[in-house]
């Protein structure tokens, strides 16, 4: 009968976290900081409302290339399971959605360059090397989406939006301080608005649009 008892409380806190009689330390508090590359993925969808009586469209304008993370966070030790992470990440990219319409003549270039967060993230540690993790944050990112053209309707539409960000991942350790990681994320931008003007400066369409960029990043962190 002891010995069921006794393993019955060691399945306990393995799956809670629980602390039995035999227990070992609990998750180490520490600060962190790192980088990750990854692929990223943007999109938008402006749908276009008109001033002067044509019918309202929507378009998919679709970007992806590389993108650099750069992270420094506090992990704070809850028990000998679980840990929780409060993380600031900024996020970089170069790449740019692009068309040329030769018609009109105009060039449309969309793009969101750079963005930056703060999250929170529950931590599940799987033995001694494999964290499980899910995270989610607000912040703020840069949106710019602009129409050049000398004869018709054109606009340049570039400020910080607030964001939504959410992903989770896998985290394993190579050493006593060092962390390997993957995660799948997405950012979401709140929805913004703006109008389109002739070279004449006559308003000939209302614009909306709310972007979302989608990333899948491996990278490194050192505890300290």
């Amino acid at each position: 009968m002891h010995i069921r008892v006794r393993l019955v409380i060691a399945v306990v806190a393995a799956v809670f976290g629980v602390p039995s009689t035999s227990s070992a330390q609990g998750i180490e508090s520490s600060w962190y900081a790192g980088g990750a590359l990854g692929h990223t993925a943007e999109r938008f969808m402006p749908h276009y409302t008109s001033y002067v009586g044509d019918t309202p469209s929507t378009f998919e304008n679709d970007a992806n290339g590389l993108a650099v993370d750069l992270l420094v966070g506090r992990r704070i030790g809850l028990s000998r399971v679980w840990s929780f992470a409060l993380q600031g990440a900024a996020s970089f990219n170069r790449f740019a959605w692009s068309l040329s319409i030769p018609a009109e003549p105009a060039t449309l270039d969309y793009s969101l360059p750079y963005a930056f967060a703060v999250s929170a993230a529950p931590e599940l540690h799987i033995g001694s090397v494999l964290v499980v993790y899910a995270d989610a944050g607000i912040g703020t990112g840069r949106v710019r989406e602009t129409k050049t053209s000398v004869t018709a309707s054109a606009y340049d539409f570039d400020q910080m939006q607030p964001l939504v960000s959410v992903g989770g991942g896998v985290k394993i350790a190579l050493g006593a301080r060092a962390e390997a990681f993957a995660r799948v994320g997405q950012r979401r931008y709140r929805e913004h608005a703006f109008d389109t003007f002739t070279p004449a400066n006559v308003k000939t369409e209302h614009v909306t649009d709310a972007p979302r960029a989608t990333s899948v990043t491996v990278g490194l962190t050192t505890r300290f």
